[in-house]
């Protein structure tokens, strides 16, 4: 009976350790998965708080490139360079194309 008695105590005592093993291991866990996400959420918001003071110093578009060549009697450009010069003047000088671009 005594040593019946001295058996059960060893496994109580080694059912509690077994269990504050693991609640010690899921605290762990959650302490983990707690940081990953506080990581996460530093890393995707980091990118537009610095967007956002970059958007501040913003003073709009740079001046057009090229010049603006004119259009001939018929109100089309005399050539495709002609054409494509007028293009990028008015693309360069554009704000929307310059904020996506």
């Amino acid at each position: 009976l005594a040593q019946e008695t001295a058996g059960s105590s060893n496994s109580a005592c080694c059912l509690q350790h077994q269990t504050k093993q693991r609640v010690q291991a899921s605290a762990q866990s959650k302490m983990t998965m707690l940081s990953r996400f506080c990581l996460l959420l530093l890393v995707t918001t980091l990118p537009a708080v610095a967007q956002e003071e970059e958007g501040d110093k913003k003073l709009g578009p740079p001046p057009p490139l090229g010049k603006k060549p004119d259009k001939d009697k018929d109100g089309f450009y005399k050539s495709k360079a002609d054409a494509c010069s007028a293009c990028k003047f008015i693309a360069t000088s554009s704000c929307a194309m310059y904020n996506t671009c």
